[in-house]
This record gives C-alpha cells, structure tokens and sequence, in this order.
C-alpha cells in the first residue's frame, strides 16, 4: 500500500514485534510498496534487518459478510502452508517466521494481522515489469517445481471455491451507480464510469459463471499454487529465483498460476507442459484472468464506495478501475500483472 496506515500507531507495532518474535525494534521505516497490504523495514538492536507485513483486516474481505476473524484465519491457512513449505526444503519459498507460539501470523488490536520475514538479498521487480523470457520462464520452473512438489503435511492449504472476491461490492455498485454519490472525490467519476460501463460489467459477470461452472465440472487437475507469481512477487536471489507474498496460497488448477506467466506467445505454456506432463488449457487461463479484472474491480469499488479522502491508494484504485475498464472494452484479455 501507498499509505500508511492512519489508524496503527508505530509503538503497538514495536510492542507487537517484541510480545511475539522477541524482537527489539529500533529502527522502522515504512515501505510504500505493493497493494493490498503494509510494509515496513525494521533493525533490531542486534542490527538483524526485517521485512514486516500487517494486513488491514477489513481490506481483505472476499465480501462484506465475511468477518474479520474468518479473513484471519483464510490468511493463516495460507502463510501456514509457505512456512510447511519453507521447512520441507522448497528453497524458491520466502515464508513467514513463526512467532514464539508457533503461529504465523500475530492478531494486533481487532482490524490487524502482523506477520514477519526475513529481509532477502535480490532483485525484486515490479507486478507487470517486461522481463527478459529466460527470466520468465526461469519463474515458471519455479512454478513448475511447486506444483509437482508432494503436499506438507499437515495440509493447511485451502481449495479454491471459484467464489468471486468482492463481488456483492461489484454488483452492488453497477446496480446503483449513484448510490454513493457523497463518499469521497471520486465518487461522482466513478458512477459516471460504472453507468458507462454497466453492460461490459454484467458481461464479463455471466462470462465468468460459465468458465466458472466449467472449470467446477472437470476439477481434477488440483495443485498447490502460489496464487501471485508476477514479476513483482518474484525475486533474483544469488542462489536462484524465490516468491514472496504467499497469502493467497491455495489448491487450485494450474491455471491459476499460469495465467500470470503466459501472456500470449505460448512459450510459458510449452515450457510448463515441457516440465510437468500437463497441458496448460487456453479456457483455464481465460477464466483466472478474467476472475483476477474482477476481483479487481470489486476491491477497488469496494475502497472508493466507502467514505474516502484522495491519498495515494484512493488514486491507484481509481486508475485500476479505469485501467480495467478502458482495456477490457478494447478487447485486451491480459491483465497488467503479468509479465508482458
């Protein structure tokens, strides 16, 4: 996220960090990176480095009935599987670091979740950065790797459902447009877009239910997957390629991974194929890039439908709906967050 976070005052991280890793801060810095939540540097006094995360619970809502102690325990079930991953031996895997209490992930106040890693020596990118394709499919053998991999055990990972993150949000604001016309700057633009756009909105919807229900039909090709694998959870490290951001692991169609790594020119799929024995399906891809516009777009609706003010976020999901929109309607099928 682009800003910090108004509501988490610095010292109950500091005491946070000390109370479940034994950490003494003394030295935190805010990284306004990535999007959907915060980071933070942080030095100790025995001048050990940290990468710090804390997910605003309410932000990762798959839709408004879910509660904040269901969306910890969905973010526990995917940190858990990196970190069994982690200790399996999958050297591609930066996992989180059990707390004292053996948790990975630490409940701060009621609205945040605090998970600590360790700061990794590479090159990060950034979601969308054009890659060299040797780099790209250096990734997908990484991916490869993953998805061929014997399952930990216990199993924590949970299986994808093909439920529609934020889609009450989604529907809720096409049917209404107007609805929440005073919640902030960019209130009065966006139902001008969401009245312009309502028909492409209601399309991609019944597209999505029928490659959904497809995909349900014929769910036997189940792996464990990363969920995220773009170029900027993706990090050169001396000793090889590793993925960050495990927090939406989950056992899903390979597909679900691959998409973000196949742009269009085959050589993702071939190479995967090549690896695996599997075949990447072309209907696969086109549903996990559609449900990711989506998923988009619901989040994004959901942050600009609420009272808003104009910070740096507010703005990034005004141009991601905008994005999303203006692209779909041309015809482009590939989301920006993937290696183009």
């Amino acid at each position: 996220m682009r800003s910090q976070p108004a509501r988490l005052a610095e010292a109950d991280l500091v005491a946070a960090l000390e109370r479940g890793w034994d950490i003494p801060a003394t030295a935190v810095s805010y990284f306004a990176v990535g999007a959907g939540s915060h980071h933070w540097r942080v030095e100790d006094r025995h001048h050990q480095t940290w990468f710090v995360t804390v997910d605003d619970l309410d932000g990762r809502r798959s839709g408004p009935r879910e509660s904040r102690a269901d969306v910890f325990d969905r973010l526990v079930a995917a940190l858990a599987t990196a970190h069994a991953l982690k200790a399996d031996g999958a050297d591609y895997v930066v996992a989180p670091i059990a707390e004292r209490t053996g948790g990975v992930l630490h409940r701060l106040g009621d609205e945040w979740a605090l998970a600590v890693y360790p700061m990794i020596d590479g090159e990060t990118f950034r979601g969308g950065q054009a890659l060299p394709v040797a780099d790209r499919l250096a990734v997908v053998d990484v991916i490869a790797r993953l998805h061929t991999a014997s399952l930990p055990t216990p199993l924590h990972a949970r299986s994808d459902d093909y439920q529609l993150q934020n889609r009450a949000d989604l529907e809720a604001a096409i049917a209404d447009p107007d609805g929440h016309a005073d919640a902030g700057p960019y209130s009065r633009p966006l139902a001008g877009l969401l009245a312009e756009h309502r028909q492409l909105i209601v399309d991609m919807l019944a597209e999505y239910d029928d490659l959904a229900g497809a995909a349900r039909a014929h769910n036997d090709r189940t792996v464990l997957t990363h969920g995220e694998p773009h170029a900027g959870n993706s990090v050169r490290t001396p000793s090889g390629w590793m993925l960050v951001d495990w927090d939406t692991a989950l056992l899903a169609a390979p597909e679900r991974d691959m998409w973000l790594l196949e742009p269009g020119d085959g050589l993702a799929s071939a190479a995967y194929a090549a690896a695996t024995g599997v075949e990447v399906l072309p209907d696969r891809l086109a549903l996990f890039r559609l449900r990711w516009d989506l998923a988009d777009l619901g989040v994004d609706l959901a942050r600009l439908c609420a009272p808003h003010a104009n910070n740096a976020d507010d703005a990034r999901s005004w141009d991601g709906i905008s994005h999303v929109l203006t692209r779909r309607r041309s015809g482009d099928a590939v989301p920006r967050a993937a290696w183009r």
